[in-house]
């Protein structure tokens, strides 16, 4: 293996890229000519695209092809992660593999640092964040948990997992997207910002509110349970509960067996949602929606039972049209203009 590895290296050097002393992130031709170069040798690439695909291109085919087996890793100084070992080239010189850094209680990442790259929290593993910034993807793993109850954390690109345990956040952002699939519970409360997409699907249970943001959609499917826990603190046990959140684009709550409530609910949050789109509730169970100020439309159909609501024209507003089993709720409209101006 070692000396395919070096063969392998030594074409990398030799036929697509200069290797100084560290490779680091490469500019989009410099990556096409690499990629073009390998795909010759019938290196399967397919692995490489999708959600990651910004991240090196070398390490992921060195991890796919040559590095099967474990291999014993450290965190250096700047948070990031390195392979343990360097790689002669041709002409003598090194080359050190980035890889991400990753966060567990072995390996916790110190308050109020930088992580330049993404961070990991491996399967199984407890990841504790105060005041941290991760300059890519923050990424959790099967049956973890992501604690950032300390609050100050920014994370510049997206959040997502896959199984984790919990992903607790508060007086946190997130630059993209916040994805959570097959989850525990989820608990983002107060003040948490998302550039764009909010998606729940197939959680446990989850409550977000406390003046935050969403700048794109929010989507939430299948969530199975009731508000417990950490939540709790949040009001009570019951529903899971999306409140005092401005949300840019829909709101599309589908397929959820456990209660939910949309906007203020009693025991529980004061405030509703300000929607910038459409309110879409499909085929759920308990759902109810109190005092939100809805841009678009409020569209209910298929649930059992029908939604609910106590509000009243002087506190709900639906500035678009109601349809299907929220038709004939009392709403007002506050944009005498017209829908969504």
């Amino acid at each position: 293996m070692e000396r395919d590895l070096h063969f392998f290296i030594g074409m990398i050097h030799e036929k697509a890229l200069p290797v100084q002393r560290d490779v680091e992130r490469y500019s989009d031709s410099g990556r096409v000519g690499v990629e073009q170069m390998l795909r010759l040798a019938d290196f399967d690439f397919g692995a490489f695209r999708g959600d990651w695909a910004h991240e090196e291109i070398i390490y992921d085919i060195l991890v796919e092809e040559f590095l099967s087996g474990p291999t014993p890793r450290r965190i250096a100084s700047t948070v990031n992660r390195h392979l343990p070992f360097a790689t002669p080239s041709r002409e003598a010189r090194h080359v050190n593999f980035l890889l991400p850094g990753f966060c567990d209680a072995t390996h916790p990442v110190a308050p109020a640092s930088t992580v330049t790259d993404n961070l990991d929290v491996p399967d199984g593993a407890t990841c504790v964040l105060v005041g941290v910034t991760v300059t890519g993807n923050v990424r959790v793993g099967e049956g973890a948990t992501l604690d950032g109850t300390g609050g100050g954390n920014n994370f510049m690109q997206n959040l997502q997992a896959h199984g984790p345990k919990a992903i607790y956040l508060s007086n946190s952002s997130v630059g993209g997207n916040l994805q959570v699939h097959a989850s525990g519970q989820v608990y983002l409360y107060p003040a948490i910002s998302i550039g764009h997409d909010l998606l729940f699907n197939k959680i446990t249970n989850f409550c977000m509110g406390g003046v935050s943001t969403i700048g794109g959609n929010a989507q939430i499917f299948g969530t199975t349970g009731i508000s417990t826990g950490v939540c709790v603190s949040f009001g009570s046990a019951g529903p899971n509960a999306l409140c005092n959140t401005t949300i840019g684009g829909d709101v599309q709550v589908v397929v959820n067996e456990g209660p939910i409530a949309l906007g203020s609910f009693l025991g529980g949050c004061t405030v509703g949602l300000k929607v910038g789109g459409d309110m879409q509730i499909f085929h759920n169970g308990m759902v109810v929606i109190d005092n939100n100020d809805i841009e678009h439309n409020l569209l209910c159909d298929a649930n059992n039972p029908p939604p609910t609501t106590t509000s009243t024209s002087a506190t709900q507003f639906v500035d678009g049209t109601k349809q299907g089993q929220c038709a004939a709720f009392d709403t007002g409209k506050d944009d005498p203009d017209g829908v969504g101006q």
